[in-house]
């Protein structure tokens, strides 16, 4: 009940109820009105535990002892999240940036099925859809084809800035990595984490393409808003995005009614206008 993604309406509904009383509750979805009887079985008091120092040994895992330095380490962990958060928000415009200036680069058919297999494979894991599983394929080729193009793109022009600038990936680039790993997963081994970075190509491009990233920004020219007036810019692009591609008036029933011939008539004395102008 306290989430925050519940009806507000819905939620109220339960305030100041008794055990044992019963009410009704009317939801409204796309599919019409539909009535609800719930039944008040039980009512409980919750009473949270004191912010102290016990709690913050019991929630760190006796990591820490007192509550200021459990309070201190949440608020580092919480700017890590959103500078990781800003950081892929900026990765992402660049990306975006620079595919959309380089829209004439053309695309070998292979590499834009590869990404694109990667994305449906991607979906499919999010999902928990097996891979074999083929039922859901020619949706999401549909639905992910353009961006699947725009990823193979970037790819070609990262692999063509790091063969003209001449990047590599080099030991404290690992050590980086590694570093960051740990913060978020402490119990993972440096050795296990270097023999992952061999293994896996994967994880070898994710510190190259890092590196890229540095490497444009050394460039760029960034400008810190707010996250309330980047949340209203994200609302309006999202809704310039959804808007349809011909406006149309609504529809008034008193307007004139204009027949066939009279469009006829329009059309010529449009044409005989511009032959008029020629």
């Amino acid at each position: 009940m306290r989430d925050t993604r519940l009806d507000a309406d819905f939620r109220n509904a339960f305030l100041n109820r008794k055990s044992g009383e019963t009410f009704e509750h009317t939801t409204t979805t796309q599919n019409g009105e539909f009535k609800y009887r719930y039944i008040i079985e039980k009512v409980e008091r919750v009473n949270p535990k004191p912010i102290d120092d016990a709690l913050a040994e019991l929630d760190s895992e006796k990591k820490f002892s007192n509550l200021a330095d459990f309070r201190q380490d949440l608020e580092f962990r919480l700017q890590d999240y959103w500078d990781d958060k800003a950081r892929t928000e900026i990765e992402n415009q660049i990306m975006d940036k620079i595919t959309r200036d380089n829209m004439s680069l053309e695309v070998p058919p292979s590499l834009r099925e590869t990404a694109l297999q990667s994305l449906i494979d991607n979906m499919k894991m999010q999902y928990q859809i097996k891979k074999e599983d083929t039922q859901f394929d020619a949706m999401l080729r549909t639905q992910y084809e353009k961006l699947a193009e725009n990823y193979a793109r970037w790819d070609m022009i990262k692999n063509k800035i790091v063969r003209e600038e001449k990047i590599e990936i080099e030991d404290y680039d690992i050590n980086d990595w590694i570093m960051k790993v740990q913060k978020a997963f402490p119990a993972y081994d440096e050795t296990m984490l270097r023999g992952l970075i061999e293994q896996d190509e994967n994880i070898k491009n994710q510190i190259m393409a890092k590196k890229v990233f540095d490497f444009i920004l050394g460039f760029a020219t960034t400008n810190e808003i707010s996250f309330d007036d980047f949340y209203k810019q994200r609302q309006m692009e999202a809704s310039e995005a959804n808007k349809p591609l011909i406006e149309t008036a609504e529809y008034d029933p008193n307007a004139p009614k204009v027949e066939t011939e009279e469009i006829e008539e329009i059309q010529a004395e449009e044409t005989q206008t511009e032959e008029t102008q020629e």
